[in-house]
């Protein structure tokens, strides 16, 4: 019989890389940020030791959705890219990880070094003078292997009424997040906890890893294989809360102990089940707290955004006839158009607007509450 066993780690990850202070002090603008991206790119690559690992850089068929240049490092089956746009500088150059990249640049760094590398090592090698390094996106995850788990029993348990199981993070708050569930012939392979539009920051998704891998052919088919059963609780931070996980890498992990306490907290930190009736932990969340051997500051939402702000941006985006308008000019003139629209939009409103009284009291009401978020951060924040 295969042994019970459970695995804590790193699935995918995204990095932003935004050019220093300094830089655009010496003007960065559209005209010179193609330059800068492109010397960010070569730094970045390496410090991270990227064409020595992977091989090569080449052109990136494939971009990342909102960039139009990219490079990726040699030809393999795994997605890798460094992008940026040519036209938007404060998109900065984006590093993406799918996890079968990162799981082979790992493996491939350890056989050519004879040395293990975890994030928070790669973390602290791309750090630079010229550009800053932050986390949009990581994904954690805990496997468990031959261990009797089934993805259906858990979430019939958590929708039951009464509920047999509870979800709760770590004040001890329920967690009433909304969920929702892929079923085949009534049975549940995969469930998600709390939503996944794209600027939610957190989410849990637990399934059935075996079944996937062997659905996709995955690159753990073999490992798969293998196993009776094996069932992953993945948990995906991003926006503000992965932000403040860069921090936490950099400043806190100094070994693979710390490395692995920090994954397995901050999973437990919003998803820890409990039995309903005995107020146990399950013991795939007990599993967890056994590898937690040090104190991390939790992670905080940015304060509250002004309803009021994003009702009007809600309503420029969706019901203004402000997206119809800018088909019309990109699909005659094309995407240069689109960029001399909103430049005229500008203009009209700097020359021309005047704020009324109520704009006035608004902003000074909420001009510093809100000036404490950076506008990037007040777009994707999740929903309170």
């Amino acid at each position: 019989m295969e042994p019970t066993r459970t695995e804590i780690g790193i699935d995918e990850f995204t990095l932003v890389l935004q050019a220093t202070s300094e830089s655009f002090k010496n003007g960065l603008n559209i005209d010179t940020w193609g330059m800068i991206a492109e010397e960010i790119i070569e730094e970045f690559s390496k410090k991270s030791l990227m064409e020595t690992i992977f091989g090569e850089k080449l052109p990136l068929k494939s971009k990342p959705q909102g960039y139009n240049t990219g490079y990726t490092f040699g030809n393999h089956p795994f997605y890798f890219a460094l992008a940026y746009h040519a036209d938007y500088p404060k998109m900065g150059v984006v590093c993406k990880f799918s996890a079968y990249a990162w799981a082979e640049f790992c493996r491939l760094f350890q056989q050519k070094y004879d040395l293990e590398i975890y994030i928070h090592d790669f973390l602290k090698k791309v750090q630079s003078e010229n550009y800053t390094s932050r986390l949009s996106r990581i994904d954690l995850f805990a496997d468990y292997f031959n261990s009797g788990l089934e993805v259906n029993t858990i979430y019939k348990e958590l929708t039951a009424e009464p509920k047999k199981l509870v979800i709760r993070d770590y004040r001890g708050w329920s967690n009433f997040s909304k969920m929702s569930a892929i079923e085949n012939d009534k049975v549940v392979s995969t469930f998600y906890v709390g939503s996944k539009r794209a600027n939610v920051n957190t989410l849990l998704r637990v399934y059935d890893k075996k079944l996937e891998q062997n659905q996709t052919y995955g690159f753990r088919l073999n490992e798969a294989k293998k196993c009776n059963d094996w069932v992953r609780f993945e948990v995906v931070y991003k926006g503000n809360y992965a932000h403040q996980m860069t921090n936490l890498l950099l400043n806190s992990i100094e070994t693979p102990d710390d490395y692995q306490s920090l994954i397995a907290n901050k999973i437990l930190e919003k998803f820890t089940f409990y039995d309903s009736d005995t107020e146990q932990l399950t013991f795939y969340s007990n599993e967890l707290t056994k590898v937690v051997n040090n104190e991390f500051s939790a992670l905080k939402s940015s304060p509250s955004r002004d309803n009021n702000l994003m009702r009007s941006i809600d309503y420029l985006t969706n019901s203004s006839g402000l997206n119809p308008t800018i088909y019309k000019i990109n699909n005659i003139w094309g995407e240069h158009a689109v960029l001399l629209f909103f430049n005229y939009l500008y203009k009209y409103y700097s020359s021309i607007y005047e704020p009324n009284d109520d704009t006035k009291v608004w902003i000074e009401k909420r001009k510093k509450n809100l000036s404490d978020v950076s506008f990037f951060d007040y777009l994707n924040k999740e929903d309170e």
